[in-house]
């Protein structure tokens, strides 16, 4: 069964700790055998640096006075190793997930190869909530 995990973080805390967490955490490669980082894809972000990508929601954020609290929507998509058995499926379907938000917020997802819980592969879309 496919899983998808929200998390919505209203404690920003000083310094906008989760929310850059979150952005690095998209880019870091696993460490473990058999683990890997698979892909990162920016909407309306850079998806190739985490400080352009943090330093561009962080902006729009600032621009409309949106700092504090709730700095962005956290989703997980754990796959289904039954029905997702490589990447480009779950990045197929990631994309297809990213598509409905697209339009409207900036976004950074990473595709994790990570064999857990019934799942080989799993997703991080990490949404500005501006």
């Amino acid at each position: 069964m496919d899983v998808l995990t929200q998390k919505r973080i209203t404690d920003n805390g000083e310094g906008m700790g989760y929310f850059r967490n979150c952005i690095d955490y998209c880019y870091k490669e696993k460490q473990e055998p058999g683990e890997s980082l698979i892909e990162t894809k920016g909407y309306g972000v850079s998806d190739t640096n985490e400080e352009h990508t943090y330093e561009q929601m962080n902006a729009v954020k600032e621009y409309f006075g949106k700092t504090g609290d709730n700095p962005v929507m956290h989703f997980v998509v754990a796959y289904d190793k039954k029905n997702v058995t490589d990447s480009n499926t779950a990045s197929a379907y990631t994309q297809k997930i990213a598509g409905f938000f697209k339009n409207d917020y900036q976004m950074i997802t990473a595709i994790h190869q990570e064999n857990q819980r019934g799942s080989l592969y799993h997703a991080h879309i990490v949404m500005n909530t501006v």
